[in-house]
């Protein structure tokens, strides 16, 4: 094993629970409540998807609610924190040799994000939005990463919450690894199935030997 890809939103990074209560906002000012688990669980499909679930359930224009999201969003979104076990596991993949690589639609403010605890300085590519690929599970994203690096697929794992983020990586050809400590997708195929991050550096080294960088 050479590389791990990592997602960016709920996988590196604690997002969801702003993002959740943006929409849920969003919402509340056009008189409709939605639940947070609701919410949660659409956003984990997509964003847009949620929107789409939004739409259908209220009656309101997708389009508009977005709007309103991101402008909630840009005023609250303070940096994140690492989910629990990221720095760790982050640190212990470096210290292996191993690649890693940032894969995300968010745009460079994940960059940033990772920036403000130290965690971008073990990271050796990323592709954001500004590179305009398409959205995963297209896994032209991850071929980029792996092909700019040389490293073929199955020598890498791309990491996830969500089942676009696994459908991508086995569209690449990469194994995958869905962190899922709630149990949300019990149906979704994965080569490892985690509840932290942390625990990902010692499948990795029982799967592959260690690389010199």
């Amino acid at each position: 094993m050479q590389a791990v890809i990592w997602d960016y939103d709920g996988t590196l990074m604690d997002t969801y629970p702003t993002m959740t209560s943006c929409l849920q906002d969003a919402l509340a000012v056009r008189g409709f409540q939605a639940e947070r688990d609701w919410l949660l669980t659409a956003m984990k499909d997509t964003l847009s998807a949620a929107l789409r679930a939004c739409g259908e359930r209220f009656g309101t224009d997708p389009d508009l609610l977005l709007r309103d999201f991101r402008a909630l969003e840009r005023v609250r979104f303070a940096q994140p924190l690492p989910l629990p076990g990221v720095p760790e596991a982050m640190e212990e993949l470096h210290e292996m040799g191993i690649r890693q690589m940032l894969c995300t639609h968010r745009d460079v403010t994940a960059v940033a994000g990772l920036k403000a605890h130290r965690l971008d300085r073990f990271l050796d590519d990323a592709v954001t939005s500004e590179l305009g690929f398409p959205r995963k599970p297209d896994p032209a994203s991850l071929q980029y990463l792996l092909d700019r690096a040389g490293i073929p697929p199955e020598e890498a794992v791309m990491v996830g919450d969500r089942p676009l983020d696994i459908e991508a990586g086995q569209a690449a050809g990469t194994r995958t690894c869905l962190l899922d400590p709630e149990e949300r997708f019990p149906q979704v195929r994965c080569d490892l199935r985690l509840v932290r991050a942390s625990d990902l550096p010692a499948w990795v080294r029982k799967n592959g030997k260690e690389k010199d960088r």
